[in-house]
């Protein structure tokens, strides 16, 4: 093939993964709709708004058994009000680390019911693992240190929480 072939079949490619894309984003899987308020398309995590210690969060939502083993791994910054919440399928000790994690951060585990039962600060590729002190169906991680300068604490409530059901693993 020539060159000028080879330019029309990128163009094409490029064309039709965009409309791909475009097509994913429907207003059903937008904030505050059904689906818990996840934006679902591309193969990162979704993302939502959580709200604690009267402040907005930006989430990306990690799902599978894939996203929340990749979490925040290799990230070299994370934005002010951004984090990661990863759903488990039930409720359970979780445990932490932080292999291949480039960012200071501190840990909320929370219950089904959205109560926060420990928040504990994780060092940059620390391999010890950081186990939640009670049962928790859920885990934030944020920059270090925003729990503390909102106020939130064990016992404070998270609003906004992924739907638990269906998912992935």
């Amino acid at each position: 093939m020539n060159r000028q072939s080879w330019t029309w079949i990128l163009l094409g490619v490029l064309f039709v993964g965009g409309w791909v894309g475009v097509t994913c984003h429907t207003p059903e899987s937008g904030p505050g709709k059904s689906g818990g308020g996840v934006k679902t398309g591309g193969t990162a995590p979704g993302s939502m708004t959580l709200e604690l210690g009267g402040q907005v969060l930006h989430v990306e939502v990690a799902r599978s058994s894939d996203e929340r083993a990749r979490g925040l791994m290799h990230r070299k910054s994370l934005e002010q009000n951004r984090g990661m919440i990863f759903v488990f399928p039930e409720e359970d000790e979780l445990s932490f680390w932080m292999k291949n994690t480039h960012l200071s951060l501190s840990i909320a585990f929370i219950r089904t019911d959205g109560e926060i039962v420990d928040i504990q600060d994780m060092e940059p590729h620390d391999e010890t693992a950081v186990i939640s002190r009670g049962l928790a169906r859920y885990a934030l991680e944020v920059n270090q240190g925003w729990f503390a300068e909102y106020g939130v604490r064990p016992g404070d409530r998270v609003e906004g929480l992924p739907d638990v059901d269906g998912d992935e693993d």
